[in-house]
């Protein structure tokens, strides 16, 4: 048998919690799945595999269908596991960062340098332009 002590009090405002970030009007899965949460963490310390699909992967799919949770329960499997999660943080586009866009494309600058002059990715300007003339 596994303890599971260190993961039955997870805390979600510990600074070093994966699961840290709860959305404004979200329940903590901790609070929404305490079963499954436990479950997770004694798969993660087994790492039990059977036929077809892994078993933290059967576990997950059979408690929820909202992908948000999905996701969150996978990274806490992978936190137990002590495999560390690296999500993408990126900003929209503003609707004046759009504008600018546009009036300097117009204007006949290039992407590289109106991506320069907005502090972005030329990819984010090409794809920007492409959506919207």
């Amino acid at each position: 048998m596994f303890s599971l002590n260190a993961f039955e009090n997870f805390n979600y405002h510990n600074h070093n919690a994966i699961l840290r970030k709860v959305p404004k009007n979200k329940t903590p899965i901790k609070i929404l799945y305490p079963r499954t949460v436990k479950h997770l963490a004694m798969l993660a310390k087994s790492n039990g595999r059977a036929r077809g699909l892994p078993a933290h992967l059967r576990e997950i799919l059979r408690t929820t269908s909202d992908a948000e949770e999905q996701f969150a329960l996978l990274k806490h499997y992978y936190n137990c596991m002590g495999i560390k999660v690296k999500t993408r943080n990126y900003n929209k586009l503003t609707e004046h960062e759009e504008a600018l866009i546009v009036q300097y494309y117009r204007a006949g600058y290039s992407i590289s340098k109106i991506a320069r002059a907005l502090g972005r990715h030329v990819s984010t300007v090409y794809y920007a332009l492409k959506r919207l003339l």
